[in-house]
């Protein structure tokens, strides 16, 4: 937990160019952070145990601070899994950046624009589909990889042995992502 802390203070200071920017940056990562661990925890009296917790309900709870109700501007369908150790921290994140830069630059950033989060199993594969429409339009892809580029491709290419794809569409961006479903509830 320590090692990812220190990562998430030194790249977030590489992306920011203020104080104010890396203390938002980071308190922002920290958050989600936060309210993922709190789906790994279960109220047993006075002490906490591990429990596993969902793909949809660790999407949902990234998602919350940018919906009004829920499910009114993010969406997510096809079947829910479980999810469980460090696999959790890092889809926290992952699913953080993608929130973050929606309601900056994309579909989140307008008032009528929307996220369709698509869920399937294909053979031993977990498929995830995160298609946005409504935002501003797209003229090309960013110039340059920025912090959440950087940590969703480590996280999904070298965590959990995944492919993560982008299409910068003038309607909106879309994400693929293919996991091994083993890597979803593999230990620390």
């Amino acid at each position: 937990m320590f090692a990812l802390t220190g990562a998430v203070v030194t790249l977030s200071a590489r992306s920011s160019a203020s104080v104010e920017q890396l203390t938002e940056a980071v308190q922002s990562r920290f958050g989600a952070l936060a309210r993922a661990h709190d789906l790994t925890l279960a109220d047993i009296g006075r002490e906490k145990a591990a429990t596993a917790t969902s793909l949809h309900g660790l999407v949902q709870t990234i998602v919350s601070p940018y919906e009004e109700a829920p499910g009114r501007r993010v969406s997510i369908s096809g079947p829910d899994l479980a999810v469980e150790g460090h696999v959790v921290t890092g889809l926290a994140l992952v699913f953080h950046e993608f929130a973050t830069n929606a309601a900056k630059y994309g579909a989140l950033s307008m008032p009528d624009g929307r996220v369709e989060i698509t869920i399937a199993i294909e053979a031993d594969q977990l498929r995830l589909d995160w298609r946005e429409r409504g935002g501003p339009p797209i003229a090309a892809s960013p110039e340059a990889d920025g912090f959440g580029t950087r940590l969703a491709d480590g996280t999904i290419k070298g965590q959990l042995q995944g492919d993560l794809t982008r299409r910068w569409l003038p309607e909106g961006l879309e994400i693929g992502i293919t996991v091994p479903l083993a890597q979803l509830t593999s230990g620390p």
